[in-house]
C-alpha cells in the first residue's frame, strides 16, 4: 500500500464517521481494498485509521506518512469531537 492510497483511506474514513459522536473502542479501524473496514478482530491485517477520526483533510494529509505505519491501536484514548477540532 503506497501513503497516497493510505492517506485516502484515512480520507474516506474520516468522511464516512464525521457524524459519528465516537468510536467504539472494542473495534478495529483500518485499511481494506483501497478504503476502510472496522471489525473485531482486524482479520484482513490492515493498517489502522483511527487517528483520522473527527481530523480535517489538511490534518489527515499531514499526519498520513508518519501513522503509516502503525497498527490499529485498539487501547487509545480517543479525542472528544470538540477537542479534536481546536
Amino acid at each position: 500500500m503506497t501513503i497516497k492510497e493510505y492517506t485516502e483511506s484515512c480520507l474516506k474514513f474520516a468522511e464516512a464517521s464525521k457524524g459519528w459522536e465516537k468510536l467504539d473502542e472494542n473495534s478495529f479501524y483500518t485499511t481494506f481494498d483501497k478504503s476502510w473496514e472496522m471489525s473485531g478482530d482486524n482479520q484482513n491485517g490492515g493498517v489502522g485509521i483511527e487517528w483520522a477520526f473527527h481530523l480535517t483533510e489538511d490534518e489527515i494529509r499531514a499526519q498520513a506518512p508518519e501513522n503509516s505505519s502503525h497498527t490499529s491501536r485498539r487501547s487509545w484514548t480517543w479525542p472528544s469531537p470538540s477537542a479534536a477540532r481546536n
